[in-house]
């Protein structure tokens, strides 16, 4: 090896100071990145372990959405069917406590008596959100968004689409203290509604919306958004925070099919369907250390519990007595509690 002079020396040590450093530079810049779009997300799988409950005696058939509306009570759309249409749904609700089934016969009004049930939500007010599909050949197709409360039965009509043949609803959210109602379409486009129906297009920015959610405090509108300009597109969509007037985050990126948004009641974290990194799943993802987990190895529908410490997910079982095909069952598990306890 040459020897080198005092100065070449310094000038040595100086080039590797530098280099080292430009990489830690470069290591930290993509670190930020990753932290920024959650798209480099290395993330923990937890379905393995679990904790499972069957609900008592399911009635056998077809199970769609769901929201769990109580500590005592879960909501489900139901059909005693294996393969059923639009309109063979029905309510059915299950009590927790007493481990009993039921069906509720009987949930419209004159403008919309035979309509399908859909799309069910935990409103704010505690009661059962959903949306009902009129086809009444003297006014057309239109939805009509109620409220239900079921320990006085009572109905409320809280929004009504005068609709065509190519208006369908998709999924909706309300601010905490109902004031404020967002709206998609099945062709994944999203609208703010005012009281009288009349809809207001928002987020125009983005070619396709879907699942909007508003958090428990009314201050963050979550939703999916993707490039895409057709909604059975197979390109990844991004999961987006919006606060208010300001910049809108993307805080997860690369997700396909992503779905189902729902904030936990607790908050802080936020939960989707879709596929990500290649596997299926159900995945929460803290909004503030951005670390994601994947609770559920299918894109089931799913409903966080009022506490937040466990979700209803709707299972696709095969059962070789039934010609070997899928079927769905509602199944209890509880979540890590590091997705309901805080540590800041």
């Amino acid at each position: 090896m040459p020897i080198l002079n005092p100065d070449q020396e310094v000038f040595r040590h100086m080039k590797i100071k530098l280099t080292l450093f430009g990489k830690c530079i470069i290591i930290a810049l993509i670190l930020t990145a990753c932290l920024l779009m959650a798209s480099c997300n290395s993330f923990t799988d937890v379905v393995s372990s679990n904790a499972k409950l069957n609900l008592n005696n399911p009635p056998a058939g077809t199970y769609g959405h769901v929201a769990w509306l109580s500590e005592h009570q879960i909501a489900f759309q139901y059909s005693p069917k294996l393969e059923p249409r639009s309109g063979d749904y029905q309510l059915e609700l299950y009590e927790l406590g007493t481990k009993e089934w039921h069906i509720v016969s009987q949930i419209s009004d004159e403008i919309c008596p035979r309509g399908t049930i859909r799309w069910l939500n935990r409103l704010p007010t505690g009661e059962l959100g959903f949306i009902s599909e009129c086809d009444l050949q003297s006014r057309g197709i239109y939805n009509v968004l109620y409220a239900w409360n079921n320990e006085t039965n009572n109905l409320r009509r809280l929004r009504q689409f005068a609709g065509d043949d190519n208006f369908h609803t998709g999924d909706y959210t309300f601010t905490p203290d109902m004031t404020q109602l967002v709206q998609t379409r099945i062709n994944a486009k999203a609208f703010s509604v005012d009281t009288n129906g009349n809809l207001t297009p928002i987020l125009a920015n983005y070619n396709l919306i879907d699942s909007p959610r508003w958090s428990p405090d009314g201050k963050i509108l979550a939703f999916a958004a993707s490039t895409a300009s057709d909604v059975m597109s197979l390109e990844p969509w991004n999961i987006i925070l919006q606060r208010g007037s300001q910049q809108s985050t993307t805080i997860m990126s690369g997700v396909q099919f992503a779905a189902f948004i729902k904030w936990s009641p607790l908050g802080r974290w936020l939960s989707f369907r879709g596929k990500y990194q290649g596997l299926d799943g159900i995945w929460v993802l803290d909004t503030q250390t951005l670390q994601l987990t994947r609770v559920w190895d299918d894109q089931s529908f799913y409903d966080w519990s009022p506490d937040g410490k466990h979700m209803v997910v709707i299972e696709r079982t095969k059962r070789a007595e039934i010609d070997g095909e899928d079927r769905t069952l509602p199944i209890i598990i509880d979540m890590p509690p590091q997705l309901y306890q805080s540590t800041s």
